[in-house]
C-alpha cells in the first residue's frame, strides 16, 4: 500500500512541475498585473516568477527530473515484483507511457487553459520547492549561466513583461458589449494591426498621385488645387518618378510668383517600412506627408498622416472627400465596390470569402485572374462571382459590380 501511495505521489509531483512550466510560459502577464494590483493572494509571487522566468524553468526542470527518476525507479521495481524480472524492457515501457500521459501531456493541456489562475496557486508551492531543493537548483542555475556565457548569451529577465498577445487576449475576452465600447476596442485592436502592416498597404498608389510639374504656371497651380480639393500635392521635375518636394495649399495665400517658391522638402520612405514607425516619425518631425519608393528607387505612392490614422479609427471624411471608394450592398447578393478597396475590408463587411494572394485590392484581384485590364461594361466570371466592370480606364479598374452566384454562409 505504501509503495502504491509513493508511486502516485511522485506521479502527481511530475504532473505538477510539468504543468507549472507551461502555465508560467503561457500566462497572461497583463491580467496577473491586474490581479496583483487588486491584491489577490499569490499574484505578487506569480508575477515574480514570470519576471524571473529563468528561475522558474530551472525549478520546474529540477523538480520534474527528480519526480520522474523516483517514479520510474519505484514503478519498475513494483512491476518486477508482480510479474518477475524477465520483462524489464516491457516494465520500463509501461512506466514511461503512464508518466508521459499522466505526468506530461494531460497536465500541460489542462494548465495551459487555466494558466492565468493556476500560476497563483502554483507560485507558493514553487517557492517552497526552491527552498527545499535550493542546493541542486543553485548548482543547475550556475551551470546554465556558465554554458550561456560560453556561447556569448546574456542570461537575465524577460526583455518585456507585457507581450502584444497579452493585450489582444485581454481585450478580446473582457471588452464590454456596446457600440461605444466596441468602437474603442476596435481602435485598440487596430493599434496592434498597425504595428504589423507596411506603408504600401496604406499609401495612395503612384497612378492616383495628383502631382504638379515644377515649371507649371501659378495660374494652373491654383486651378489644379481647386479642382482636386487636396490640401497638399507632390511636386515633380520631368516625371512623377523624380519628386522634388510637396506644395501646401495654404502657402498659396502668400501669393508666390513661382511654384518653386513654396516647394517644401518631403520625406522618402521604402514601401516595406512599418506604418507604426512612419506614424511615429511624423509625430516627432512634425511632417505629415511622405513619398513611398520601391526597391528600384521609383515612386510607388504617397502616404499622409491621415492615411495612417485612418488605419486606426476608420475613414476620415472631410468636405473635399468624394465617394469614389464605394463599398456597399445593392441587394442580398450584389455589391458595388471600388477597385481600390482592400479585400480584407470587403470580406469583413460582407463575408464573401474572396481569396487573397499577391494583391491587396479588389482591382488587383480581378487583374491577377484575367491578366489584363478589362473594358468598361465587360462581364467576367471569377470563381463564384459574376463581375461587371462599372468604371475603368486604360490603366486601372475604378468600380465593379460583384454578384455572388452561390449561397452565402449563414
Amino acid at each position: 500500500m505504501f509503495e502504491v501511495l509513493a508511486i502516485l505521489t511522485t506521479l502527481l509531483f511530475a504532473a505538477f512541475f510539468s504543468g507549472s512550466e507551461i502555465a508560467f510560459v503561457t500566462a497572461n502577464r497583463l491580467r496577473l498585473e491586474v490581479f496583483e494590483r487588486k491584491k489577490i493572494f499569490g499574484s505578487k509571487l506569480a508575477n515574480y516568477f514570470i519576471r524571473h522566468i529563468d528561475q522558474t524553468l530551472t525549478t520546474t526542470l529540477v523538480g520534474n527530473n527528480l519526480a520522474h527518476t523516483v517514479y520510474v525507479t519505484l514503478m519498475v521495481a513494483s512491476l518486477e515484483r508482480l510479474f518477475g524480472e524477465r520483462s524489464l524492457v516491457l516494465h520500463t515501457l509501461i512506466a514511461s507511457v503512464i508518466v508521459l500521459l499522466a505526468g506530461e501531456v494531460i497536465p500541460k493541456l489542462i494548465l495551459r487553459e487555466l494558466a492565468d489562475y493556476a500560476v497563483i496557486i502554483i507560485a507558493p508551492v514553487l517557492r517552497l520547492t526552491r527552498f527545499v531543493l535550493f542546493p541542486v537548483i543553485w548548482i543547475s542555475e550556475l551551470i546554465s549561466r556558465a554554458i550561456l556565457w560560453l556561447f556569448g548569451t546574456k542570461d537575465g529577465n524577460l526583455e518585456q513583461f507585457f507581450r502584444k498577445q497579452d493585450f489582444e487576449i485581454l481585450l478580446r475576452e473582457n471588452v464590454p458589449i456596446g457600440a461605444a465600447q466596441a468602437k474603442d476596442a476596435e481602435i485598440i485592436s487596430n493599434v496592434f494591426v498597425l504595428s504589423d502592416i507596411r506603408v504600401r498597404e496604406s499609401m495612395v498608389p503612384r497612378t492616383d498621385i495628383e502631382g504638379l510639374e515644377k515649371t507649371l504656371p501659378m495660374k494652373e497651380v491654383y486651378k489644379r488645387f481647386a479642382e482636386s480639393g487636396y490640401s497638399k500635392m507632390a511636386v515633380y521635375e520631368e516625371s512623377i518618378d523624380n519628386i522634388i518636394g510637396v506644395a501646401f495649399v495654404h502657402d498659396l495665400f502668400t501669393k508666390p510668383k513661382t511654384l518653386s517658391g513654396i516647394v517644401r522638402k518631403v520625406m522618402f520612405v521604402p514601401e516595406t517600412k512599418k506604418s507604426a514607425e512612419l506614424l511615429r516619425e511624423f509625430t516627432q518631425s512634425g511632417e505629415s506627408v511622405a513619398i513611398v519608393v520601391d526597391e528600384f528607387g521609383g515612386t510607388a505612392g504617397l502616404v499622409t498622416a491621415e492615411d495612417l490614422i485612418e488605419e486606426l479609427v476608420g475613414d476620415i471624411q472631410d468636405e473635399f472627400d468624394s465617394d469614389e471608394e464605394v463599398c456597399k450592398a445593392l441587394s442580398d447578393d450584389t455589391y458595388l465596390i471600388s477597385g481600390r478597396i482592400n479585400i480584407d475590408t470587403v470580406n469583413e463587411k460582407f463575408a464573401l470569402g474572396i481569396a487573397k494572394s499577391d494583391y491587396e485590392t479588389m482591382g488587383g484581384f480581378v487583374l491577377s485572374r484575367i491578366g489584363r485590364i478589362p473594358q468598361q461594361g465587360e462581364i467576367i466570371t471569377i470563381d463564384d462571382f459574376i463581375i461587371t466592370v462599372a468604371k475603368s480606364s486604360r490603366t486601372k479598374i475604378d468600380v465593379i459590380k460583384l454578384q455572388v452566384s452561390r449561397p452565402l454562409p449563414a
